[in-house]
């Protein structure tokens, strides 16, 4: 029986990290991880999310010690909130030139004719596409576009002016 007790306590020097010492740093260290993020990013959920992902990285990870892993957990959450941030303010700059495009008055303009007429001139003027091409594209005769895109130019002209 002594070799037996001997050799369970080599195995246990080369075991993987204890899933019970991950589980207690995430039960210990959840929740001020939480706050952090939310005070960080402002959204309760993104803040969740956050906190989840940076104590699985710091659990999972081999290199680390009980002493360390709060430190390393909280440099997570702060590298991943500056992440979302940075991923935020793009989408708004995005939502804000795509919402700067819809009130061009060419826009708005183009919006207020007929899909027919639109399309005949986005893919002749914007696109600028032989006629044929965009005749094809739009599933018309060449001489159906070239009346589409005169009949457009014509209602344009007598919005903007």
């Amino acid at each position: 029986m002594g070799d037996h007790d001997d050799f369970r306590d080599e195995a246990t020097q080369f075991a993987e990290p204890d899933s019970g010492t991950a589980a207690q740093l995430c039960q210990l260290h959840y929740r001020p991880l939480v706050r952090l993020a939310a005070l960080l990013i402002g959204d309760a959920a993104a803040a969740e999310e956050i906190a989840v992902d940076a104590l699985t990285t710091v659990a999972l990870s081999e290199a680390h010690d009980a002493a360390n892993a709060l430190a390393l957990m909280q440099r997570e959450v702060v590298t991943r909130c500056r992440r979302s941030r940075h991923y935020l303010r793009v989408g708004q700059k995005r939502r804000l030139a795509g919402g700067e495009f819809e009130r061009l008055p060419v826009v708005q303009a183009l919006r207020g004719l007929r899909a027919s007429l639109r399309e005949a001139v986005v893919l002749t003027l914007y696109l600028d596409l032989p006629e044929a091409q965009a005749a094809a594209i739009a599933g018309i005769s060449e001489a159906a576009l070239r009346a589409n895109v005169s009949a457009a130019m014509q209602t344009l002209r007598s919005q903007v002016i």
